[in-house]
């Protein structure tokens, strides 16, 4: 069989939906494909993975008509305190608070779990008449074709789009079945991700703790709940996903501490090796990546889905724009203005994330006295501390509309 289509999506994740919804928004007809047999409408249970939303990516949600179906599920970060240390140790004497009383806001974002977005997501998308949907097909192969490109998929149909966008994470096989170059290395590093719940409240703040091995994020949710995500030297992460729940607390418990009281385990654990990624050049004729397809960075900051939020205003806005004025919105030089909007902000983030990572942590030489020499710097300067939230906010710089709660 074969059809054809003005824009396709691979992929049916959160950044895929949010770009279906966010070019239904501004005019465009969609299609999506993905391998899921159907959109993740119903809410699953707690799996213990979560997201930080910026108040940019919250604005961008609002106006998807997104949010408002959040709101009820989300937490707020009012605080965020970064520290370093030994594990069993406890906190060294330096850290660094993030007030965001500090440049004007009540929170530094929300977090929000992750089958909560993508439900609301899902059910946005499944009741909008302009996009459409491929399901329980998997995108095998792309290739150049008359006027655009070409798909084969696993359902053993054939599609031809004018205009093909890559939401399909970083397994995407669309870079190399296109030959667009990739900057790809892996750290000596595996990440865990879990919650838990634990005795005390832990009032909106969010913590970093830097240790020799790698970051420990914990991250609020509920009242009583926490998300965390664990760094450390890939042995050791091998080592603790093999543990029963019980080991596993009893491994996690130098490492978070008492401060929050007794911990109980929720939901799954998951583990996934650490890369940094880059596309050098995410667009081509016909064809555009975002989110993870287009760039993989280190967790520590919590930034990747927000990066991602990104790309989609920046990418829609450009498309909306070279419509209104009559240009060929699937031509190279339009999809390269969307290119050259996000890669300051794109290589900056890769960059600081990697070198926060590398400076605080001793697994790639650093010496013992960086990261209290970095947190000591980052609370003696008002000036820096704001600049810091003003980033994570995403509300620094000439943001794309969506991010400022603008339809292009």
């Amino acid at each position: 069989m074969q059809r054809s289509t003005n824009i396709v999506i691979a992929g049916a994740g959160i950044s895929g939906l949010t770009t279906a919804l966010a070019l239904s928004a501004l005019g465009f007809r969609s299609t999506i494909i993905d391998p899921a047999k159907s959109l993740p409408t119903r809410l699953r249970a707690f799996d213990g993975r979560a997201y930080a939303i910026s108040q940019a990516s919250q604005k961008l949600l609002e106006v998807l008509g997104v949010w408002q179906s959040l709101a009820d599920n989300v937490t707020p970060i009012r605080e965020i305190k970064v520290s370093s240390g030994e594990y069993g140790k406890g906190a060294l004497p330096f850290f660094a608070h993030f007030d965001p009383a500090e440049i004007g806001d009540a929170n530094l974002g929300h977090m929000v779990e992750e089958r909560h977005l993508i439900s609301a997501l899902a059910k946005a998308t499944k009741s909008d008449g302009s996009i459409d949907t491929i399901l329980d097909a998997r995108l095998e192969k792309t290739f150049d074709a008359e006027d655009g490109v070409a798909l084969k998929l696993s359902n053993s149909s054939e599609i031809h789009t004018s205009l093909l966008i890559g939401a399909d994470g970083r397994r995407s096989k669309i870079p190399d079945d296109l030959n667009m170059q990739k900057l790809e290395w892996a750290y000596p590093q595996a990440a865990i991700v879990c919650a838990v719940e634990h005795e005390d409240p832990h009032h909106g703040i969010a913590h970093q703790f830097f240790a020799p091995d790698g970051p420990l994020a914990i991250l609020p949710l509920g009242t009583h709940l926490s998300s965390l995500v664990w760094t450390a030297e890939k042995e050791r992460v091998e080592h603790l996903s093999k543990l029963s729940d019980t080991e596993f607390l009893s491994a996690l418990r130098p490492a978070f501490g008492d401060f929050l009281g007794n911990l109980t385990l929720i939901g799954k654990r998951f583990h996934f090796p650490l890369a940094l990624s880059l596309v050098y050049q995410p667009t081509r004729a016909h064809v555009a990546l975002l989110g993870d397809a287009a760039h993989g960075i280190h967790p520590l900051a919590g930034q990747g889905l927000n990066l991602g939020f990104g790309d989609i205003a920046s990418l829609v806005e450009v498309l909306a724009l070279a419509k209104r004025r009559g240009e060929d919105f699937t031509k190279a030089s339009v999809l390269k203005r969307y290119a050259t909007q996000r890669r300051a902000e794109i290589t900056a983030m890769g960059a600081a994330t990697d070198g926060l990572n590398k400076f605080f942590s001793t697994a790639f030489g650093a010496p013992s006295f960086l990261p209290q020499f970095g947190t000591a710097i980052a609370q003696g300067s008002p000036f820096l501390r704001k600049l810091m939230m003003q980033n994570a906010s995403g509300t620094s710089g000439n943001q794309p509309k969506l991010l400022r709660g603008i339809l292009p």
